[in-house]
């Protein structure tokens, strides 16, 4: 899943005057947390195989980072107002060909279904 170019307006110049949409902040969320449990990984590697000039303390101050920036984006989707349909059949179309986003188009498609 590639999510960045789902952000950027060069890649989507519609992005320039569009609010973020509920289901990006929920994305940016799932991202953040695949990234902490990758970084849990990499501190539990760090202790049982440390590197020289390596803390393992600098990594623990990334996984408090990554826990202070999911709970400030968990805020944000809390007071987001929601998207609309028409927001979701556009995110649809934005990705419904694009490589890797297959099940993910799949399951809005589902979801749009039983609206």
């Amino acid at each position: 899943m590639d999510l960045y170019k789902y952000f950027q307006p060069h890649h989507n110049p519609r992005l320039r005057s569009k609010s973020i949409r509920h289901q990006e902040i929920r994305e940016l969320i799932e991202a953040n947390v695949e990234l902490g449990k990758a970084c849990e990984r990499a501190f539990i590697r760090q202790k049982e195989a440390p590197l020289d000039d390596f803390k393992k303390e600098e990594l623990a101050k990334v996984l408090s980072y990554l826990h202070g920036s999911l709970a400030l984006l968990e805020k944000l989707s809390d007071k987001h107002p929601g998207d609309e349909e028409e927001d979701l059949k556009t995110m649809l179309k934005e990705r419904a060909e694009s490589p890797g986003w297959e099940n993910w188009a799949r399951l809005l498609k589902e979801r749009l279904g039983q609206l």
